[in-house]
């Protein structure tokens, strides 16, 4: 059984955001784009306009996607937040402080 994604993404700007974005839209049921608050961000007029070609939405801040995804997931279909490890550092931050997730373990 497929599952139907979510996904949530915010790259560098130094990295291939088309590419991620080919890999990831044909297993993506939505796409939500925004961008991480540092300076190495790819911003997200880029992104979407780098995302032209498939159906997606925009984000203002990481946050705000968060919000939106986890809005739309549910266990058949999951939330994907993916892009760089900036991307994967805020997100977490977000997640606990905003969702509970328990801190990482090491």
């Amino acid at each position: 059984r497929q599952m139907c994604i979510r996904d949530s993404l915010a790259v560098a700007s130094d990295k291939d955001a088309r590419g991620m974005l080919a890999q990831l839209a044909p297993h993506t049921a939505a796409l939500i784009l925004s961008a991480f608050s540092d300076k190495r961000a790819l911003p997200l007029d880029a992104l979407c306009e780098v995302a032209a070609d498939y159906p997606h939405e925009c984000a203002p801040d990481l946050k705000t996607a968060i919000a939106r995804g986890m809005a739309m997931a549910s266990a058949a279909s999951p939330l994907l937040i993916t892009g760089s490890i900036y991307t994967a550092g805020e997100a977490r931050q977000i997640l606990m402080e905003t969702y509970g997730a328990p801190p990482l373990q090491f």
